[in-house]
C-alpha cells in the first residue's frame, strides 16, 4: 500500500473522525474551528498503521498548529502538555454545566422560571456532575 493510500484507509478515516469529535471538532492548541483540522500523531511507532494507535496518542491540531509541531521532535513534556490542554478543555466544560445547573437550581428555589419548574434539578443530579469534575481532575494530575 503506497503510504498516500494509508491515509485513504477507511480504519484511518473512521479513527480521525473519532479523535475530531472527542476534541469537539478544534485545535487543542488555538481551539479554533474555523480552520481546516488534522488529526496528529504525537509521537511514533515503528511499523505501526496510522489507525492503530492510542487515542490518548492522537490529537486534533489546526494546520497552522500543525505545521508548528510537525517537523518538532517533541518531548514527553510536549506530549503531556497537549494531552494536558485536552483534559483541561474537558474539565472547562464540565464547570460549564455545573455552573448551568446551580443558576437553574437557584431560579427553581426562587421561583423566578415556572418552566423549570417541570423539570426540576435534584441536589442528586448536581452531585453527580460534580463527581464528574473530580474524577477528570484526578485523571488529569496524575497523568
Amino acid at each position: 500500500m503506497a503510504w498516500t493510500d494509508i491515509f485513504k484507509h477507511p480504519k484511518w478515516q473512521r479513527k480521525r473522525l473519532e479523535i475530531m469529535e472527542r476534541d469537539a471538532w478544534r485545535c487543542v492548541i488555538c481551539h479554533t474551528e474555523d480552520k481546516t483540522l488534522t488529526v496528529h500523531h504525537l509521537l511514533y511507532h515503528k511499523g505501526a498503521k496510522p489507525w492503530e494507535y492510542a487515542d490518548e496518542e492522537l490529537v486534533t491540531l489546526c494546520q497552522d498548529c500543525h505545521l508548528g509541531v510537525k517537523n518538532l521532535p517533541l518531548t514527553p513534556a510536549d506530549v503531556d502538555y497537549i494531552r494536558g490542554m485536552t483534559r483541561a478543555k474537558e474539565i472547562h466544560e464540565l464547570r460549564g454545566a455545573i455552573s448551568e445547573l446551580a443558576r437553574e437550581e437557584r431560579q427553581i428555589i426562587d421561583g423566578i422560571s415556572p418552566v423549570l419548574i417541570r423539570r426540576p434539578v435534584t441536589k442528586t443530579r448536581l452531585e453527580e456532575q460534580i463527581e464528574t469534575l473530580v474524577r477528570a481532575n484526578d485523571r488529569f494530575r496524575h497523568a
